[in-house]
């Protein structure tokens, strides 16, 4: 045997190499349909988790739906029952909206004297997907996703910097320097089922 290896080591090393080459790609092989499957699961994974995120919010729209349509169903009968009921409403809802203005004017203009930014202490509600952006105080706030457990993906910075996405629940500050002070921003409430996120944009100081 020996001698036939001598005689033919040409050939045995052509086999050898052959033989090899076969075992290296299959190993290979193997391996990238291991990881193709191992990559398909994740997505389904994800996919899955993302479905079942979906029928959680579209259930609990649905209980909400049922709750404001009973709502309204009693509003309509007290309305039937109650002669005139609209002509008595509407002039109030109108005094009262005119009220609200002239308060916030005023709140405006003593903020304003009292050397507090206008768009200080203000609430702002932003909704999945965008951004509101103050140019009075540069501070730019982003609702970048909200999730069941009442938490939401969020970026909050000043403008001309970039904001770090940050998952907060209700009660998370924000403390920022702009060129008109400092402020505090804060996460007020996040409604999953609108996702709607509430920031209560509050001065800490000014500047001299």
């Amino acid at each position: 045997m020996t001698n036939w290896f001598e005689q033919n080591s040409t050939k045995s090393i052509v086999s050898y190499t052959i033989f090899v080459a076969g075992a290296v790609w299959a190993a290979s092989t193997f391996i990238l349909a291991d990881n193709r499957v191992n990559l398909l699961k994740a997505q389904i994974e994800s996919t899955s988790a993302q479905a079942e995120q979906y029928r959680v919010k579209l259930e609990l729209l649905e209980r909400e739906a049922a709750t404001l349509r009973a709502q309204n169903s009693e509003y309509l009968q007290w309305l039937g029952r109650t002669e005139n009921a609209l002509p008595a409403i509407v002039p109030k809802v109108t005094e009262l909206k005119a009220q609200v203005v002239g308060l916030t004017s005023e709140v405006a203009a003593y903020r304003t004297r009292n050397g507090q930014p206008a768009g200080g202490n203000t609430e702002r509600r932003i909704k999945v997907g965008t951004a509101d952006v103050d140019d009075l105080t540069g501070i730019v706030i982003a609702v970048l996703d909200t999730y069941a457990d009442q938490s939401a993906s969020v970026s909050v910075s000043v403008m001309g910097k970039v904001g770090k996405p940050t998952k907060v629940k209700a009660g998370h500050p924000f403390s920022l320097t702009t060129p008109k002070g400092q402020f505090l921003v804060s996460v007020a409430s996040i409604a999953y089922l609108t996702d709607e996120v509430k920031f209560l944009v509050k001065p800490t100081s000014v500047p001299e």
